[in-house]
């Protein structure tokens, strides 16, 4: 993920002014990718093509999580002694179990979604219900009250 939120490769390359086409190589890009706990700048990314010729590898996750990528593209994976190292994702098999980042923020940098916003819906979808039981009212009110707020706003 980038400041701008997720990119596709392609969008990547462009942003730094390159094709990303089937050429093969390193190519400089200093680009702040988040590597799972902050944001570091990458020196290189390499090329090891791209069309509709480059054969890919595509793994559904028994949760529905879909990766795709090349042969050699490492994945983080743990080892049945529990230890997380990389994997080629064509040699990952069933049973592996595959590190997969869920809790990263999914909104970038430029979001239009103001912070009550933001609060409206986590309120509408915390706990995946709204309740009208007499316990719950004061909360269902609150959420009246911050939904007027935006949209008179």
């Amino acid at each position: 993920m980038t400041p701008r939120g997720f990119m596709t490769v392609e969008e990547i390359f462009e942003s730094q002014g390159q094709k990303c086409d089937s050429s093969g190589g390193f190519v400089d890009a200093e680009i702040p990718l988040y590597n799972g706990k902050e944001f570091e700048t990458t020196s290189h990314f390499y090329k090891n093509g791209y069309g509709p010729n480059l054969q890919t590898v595509r793994i559904e996750t028994k949760d529905g999580f879909i990766i795709e990528g090349t042969q050699k593209h490492p994945v983080l994976v743990m080892n049945k002694f529990g230890f997380v190292v990389w994997k080629q994702l064509g040699n990952i098999a069933c049973g592996d179990n595959v590190c997969i980042a869920r809790g990263m923020a999914k909104w970038n940098e430029n979001s239009h979604l103001s912070s009550a916003e933001a609060k409206f819906l986590g309120y509408l979808i915390g706990d995946g219900t709204l309740s009208c039981l007499p316990k719950y009212l004061h909360l269902l009110i609150l959420i009246l009250i911050l939904f007027l707020l935006i949209c008179l706003l």
